[in-house]
């Protein structure tokens, strides 16, 4: 895989893609990011995507008229000349999306007229061990604290995330979920999290401080015309753990089958029906996308 980058409206070599050690992004994580997945060089949710960076960037007070050039040569088809660029034209690939506040040799107040720093890289994805974790399931562990650090934004301050991954993987697990005070349940370290109980699907409230995730709307969507009940609701961690089912989402590795939770075994340890179904509908739409 070759490694070109796109910054600031050129593609470059990845060796030639410099960021100052001013921006913002690098000094206070200040920016927002989004990565989204794409299939034979074809990005998949990209309007999804962003809309959702444009959010952040409002919710932050970055200047949205800063993705005009990105938006521009996307039409113009970047993202896939990108993809073609680094090999990545067959199979699974990411595809992720950063932008910063941008270069500011001031303090913790931004400068006034900053301009942000935009930034895309493309890269493979092991498509194996998504079909695998898919098919088996995964080990989660729950990890106290309230996940992200802006609740709602998919900001770069990720420490949270990155420090819920470590500890999950110390344990043995392939996701952290965040726990909060009173107990409830909040988000993965990059997912979104779901329980089956009594053939109803319930999921967090994005109020609790969830990511609004693409997978999770479409996740949504899907199970209601399958007629599926979907319950946006406060989820505790005892719920949980007497889940009968319990799945994860995101872009990249999409509907993830949670067959144990830190010491506790999910219905019958093995990936339920309801599970089988959100994956199958969701590949289904995937395929429709394309055709």
């Amino acid at each position: 895989m070759k490694n070109n980058v796109y910054i600031n409206g050129r593609i470059v070599s990845g060796e030639r893609a410099l960021v100052s050690v001013f921006d913002r992004g690098l000094r206070y994580g200040d920016g927002v990011f989004e990565t989204l997945k794409a299939y034979d060089g074809r990005p998949v949710f990209l309007k999804e995507h962003l809309l959702r960076l444009s959010g952040g960037m409002k919710a932050l007070g970055i200047p949205v008229k800063a993705l005009k050039t990105l938006r521009s040569d996307i039409r113009d088809r970047v993202l896939e000349r990108l993809l073609k660029k680094n090999g990545l034209t067959r199979g699974v690939a990411y595809i992720r999306i950063t932008v910063t506040r941008g270069v500011d040799v001031g303090g913790h107040l931004p400068v006034r007229g900053t301009s942000p720093t935009v930034v895309v890289v493309a890269g493979a994805v092991d498509e194996r061990a998504i079909k695998r974790k898919g098919a088996r399931g995964v080990r989660a562990v729950t990890i106290k604290g309230p996940g992200q650090v802006v609740p709602g934004v998919k900001s770069l301050n990720y420490l949270p995330n990155v420090l819920g991954r470590i500890e999950a993987k110390r344990q043995g697990a392939v996701e952290g979920i965040f726990v909060a005070e009173d107990g409830s349940i909040t988000e993965g370290t990059s997912s979104n999290v779901f329980v089956v109980k009594a053939g109803v699907i319930k999921t967090p409230l994005l109020s609790a401080g969830a990511l609004p995730g693409i997978t999770r709307s479409v996740v949504i969507e899907l199970a209601r015309k399958k007629r599926i009940p979907v319950k946006e609701t406060k989820v505790l961690l005892r719920d949980l753990y007497k889940g009968d089912e319990v799945f994860i989402t995101n872009s990249v590795s999409e509907v993830v089958p949670v067959v144990r939770v830190d010491s506790k075994k999910i219905g019958r340890g093995t990936p339920g029906g309801i599970t089988r179904v959100v994956q199958g509908e969701y590949s289904k739409k995937l395929r429709g996308a394309f055709l």
